[in-house]
């Protein structure tokens, strides 16, 4: 066979098996057309740097597996106290159509025992507040020493909040409070935040508060004192990760 018929011959057979592949679908090109649809989320799993981290990771995988379908989202060094810095209320619009959730877990309140900066529309309407005032922003701070003013402050954000996803349609919004760290300073802050946090959920029509402090720090839990790691994560998890998979499904146990 001369050399022209040997090429000619080759360039037929490539030529049969691109029909052949264009045929079944499998050409170039058809593996990322024919790719299926990426499945909408049905539960969220929102908060501060913990979703980011060791801990929203874990949710997100063990929700996975039991064949829901989650998204996180996560917004570092964010909580309830300083909405001039993130305002979680406000970010409710943004996080889709809340009808077709199963629903959302949240995790935050690490970085909430500081300062309370109120929001304009908190601040009193008195005399007092004159242009020179509020260019001075006087008054937009209630201090975490004024336990009564700052308890009231927190947990009724923690209410509006929740009450917000409840009426944007999540049928069941699992707010899983602080657990311990490695950090005495800090987890006995803590203790403060979670239960206004606790008391503030249980007011709201679709909220059911989870609690795992009960799960004692022990060292290697935290990557920093604070923020769980993979063997803390679990520890959490393996306490109470049965009742917040029963809450998105429907079928709480207690």
């Amino acid at each position: 066979m001369s050399s022209r018929s040997v090429r000619s011959f080759v360039s037929a057979c490539l030529l049969a098996a691109l029909a052949c592949l264009a045929a079944s679908g499998s050409a170039p090109g058809n593996a990322q057309r024919r790719r299926p649809p990426r499945v909408p989320p049905d539960v969220l799993i929102i908060g501060s740097s913990s979703i980011n981290g060791a801990l929203g990771r874990l949710i997100e995988s063990e929700v996975a597996t039991a064949g829901m379908h989650p998204q996180r989202i996560g917004h570092s060094s964010s909580g309830f106290s300083r909405p001039d810095f993130f305002d979680w209320e406000a970010e409710v619009p943004q996080l889709g159509d809340l009808h077709a959730l199963r629903g959302i877990v949240i995790y935050i309140g690490g970085n909430d025992a500081q300062a309370v900066r109120l929001r304009e529309s908190e601040l009193p309407a008195t005399p007092t507040r004159t242009p020179r005032a509020r260019r001075d922003r006087a008054g937009e701070w209630i201090v975490w020493r004024d336990e009564a003013t700052w308890s009231a402050r927190y947990q009724a954000r923690v209410t509006a909040f929740v009450s917000a996803l409840c009426t944007g349609g999540v049928p069941r919004v699992v707010f899983l409070l602080p657990a311990q760290g490695e950090n005495e300073h800090w987890t006995e802050r803590m203790t403060r935040v979670r239960n206004l946090q606790e008391a503030g959920t249980r007011a709201t029509r679709c909220g059911v508060a989870i609690d795992p402090s009960a799960v004692r720090a022990r060292p290697g839990s935290t990557v920093d004192g604070i923020h769980l790691s993979r063997t803390g994560a679990h520890a959490v998890w393996d306490r109470v990760g049965t009742q917040i998979l029963d809450q998105l499904r429907g079928t709480p146990t207690h």
